[in-house]
């Protein structure tokens, strides 16, 4: 046993030292450059326009207003449509954008990469983009492509010598912003591909449950190379893929909003705060977005209203407790049952649904709805969505429902919102199940 230890050590020791050897030279940004970023004792900094920057921000949609606000500094735009409008906004409220430039995942579309009119293509797009906007104020930096799943390898490849030359590009075009690429998770393969095969200027992170993994990781990747400078580009609770399921049809239980803020906290203090090494994080998702279920990510929602993440994120960039708040859900029951119980009815059963709030309004409304889903997926189908009962009543008449059971066996969800009178908003959910007697 010892001896095959010592073998292991000389082994890692022999990697090391090839790898270090072998690796690609980086990517100098210039002295002079709008944004670069530098090395220092602790770790790494963006310095923007001559001063220290450090990302406090959130990815989705553009509402400036509501993230300058509440402390942030940065937006991660996903997609291409409106830049030159969507960049005009933010700087009127000094925030700074990261552009993301979209390409295929690689291991879905491996063939878009094996033909070089496809290539061509991608070239010329990403050209007329960064031309665009490589000057606008508000820029940051580039993103090329988003979890776009790097073979691990170190020699030549299709995606890897196509994605060289489309950041060569970006560098040659744009001398003043960074350029990087998001990885899901901190897969170990991925994270040493793009060290070892690009010429990136920083790597970034979408991490969730597995954000407490980031800084083991990066201590192994010390051990074969000088990291990247990095952010986290996605972080916040759970995702639907990871949380807990009921084992009986394979449903995710989601926190109610008050809970995810708690979550939020915690991660952000846990893991984002306590390691200075990385230049910032983006929270996820600023906007509202169906993944898993109606209301999972949704920091605001389709009409501009702040849940209880929005003030959880604004007292850990500010580092002050928000006065304001959304309602503040502490209990979500149907038929006196919480969301972890068994939740088996008939059909047409008569079910109560109540909602407990602390300090709640007579000026607050609700609404209600009731979710079909499809059995072991794990998520809600946005296009089985049946709504039972679907009108916004006065809480002080509607603090709790009675409905119907539907007649159709299968998986539900019960949804319940809040609203104020301020613009906010907060959510809960219960999972359900219809079964017919033989």
């Amino acid at each position: 046993m010892k001896r095959l230890s010592v073998s292991i050590v000389l082994v890692i020791l022999m990697l090391s030292t090839f790898l270090y050897v072998n690796q690609p030279s980086r990517h100098i940004m210039d002295e002079n450059a709008t944004v670069r970023i530098i090395e220092t004792e602790k770790g790494y900094e963006i310095i923007r326009n001559g001063r220290p920057f450090y990302i406090k921000g959130a990815g989705g949609k553009p509402y400036f207003k509501e993230l300058s606000e509440a402390g942030g500094n940065t937006l991660r735009l996903y997609d291409t449509i409106n830049t030159a409008k969507i960049l005009d906004e933010a700087l009127k409220y000094d925030i700074a954008v990261i552009l993301d430039i979209p390409l295929p995942d690689y291991n879905r579309y491996a063939w878009a990469y094996e033909d070089n009119s496809k290539i061509e293509l991608m070239k010329t797009r990403i050209r007329d983009y960064v031309m665009e906007h490589k000057d606008h104020p508000a820029l940051l930096m580039w993103n090329l492509g988003n979890e776009l799943m790097f073979p691990f390898n170190f020699g030549n490849n299709e995606f890897i010598d196509a994605f060289n030359v489309m950041v060569d590009q970006i560098h040659k075009i744009d001398s003043n912003h960074p350029v990087g690429t998001t990885v899901a998770g901190a897969s170990r393969t991925q994270v040493l591909s793009i060290h070892f095969n690009t010429s990136l200027d920083i790597i970034s992170y979408n991490m969730f449950g597995n954000l407490r993994d980031l800084h083991r990781n990066q201590t192994q990747l010390n051990l074969v190379t000088n990291p990247l400078p990095y952010y986290i580009s996605e972080w916040g609770i759970h995702g639907p893929w990871e949380y807990k399921k009921n084992s009986l049809w394979n449903k995710i239980y989601e926190p109610t909003s008050v809970e995810k803020a708690e979550l939020y906290k915690e991660q952000y203090l846990s893991y984002i705060d306590a390691d200075r090494k990385g230049v910032g994080s983006i929270a996820f998702y600023w906007g509202d977005k169906y993944e898993g279920t109606p209301t999972w990510f949704n920091i605001i929602d389709e009409e501009g209203r702040k849940s209880n993440v929005y003030y959880a994120l604004k007292e850990v960039w500010s580092g002050e407790k928000s006065e304001e708040d959304a309602p503040y859900i502490t209990k979500f029951l149907l038929n006196e049952k919480v969301d972890s119980d068994l939740q088996l009815y008939n059909p047409k059963d008569t079910l109560d649904a109540e909602l407990k709030l602390e300090g709640f309004s007579s000026k607050y409304t609700f609404k209600w709805e009731v979710l079909k889903e499809g059995v072991g997926f794990g998520t809600s189908s946005k296009h089985e969505i049946n709504l039972l009962v679907k009108d916004t009543i006065p809480i002080n008449k509607m603090s709790k429902i009675q409905f119907q059971a539907p007649e159709e066996e299968g998986a539900y969800r019960l949804m319940a919102y809040v609203y104020d009178d301020h613009k906010n908003f907060a959510t809960a959910n219960i999972p359900f199940f219809v079964l017919k007697k033989d």
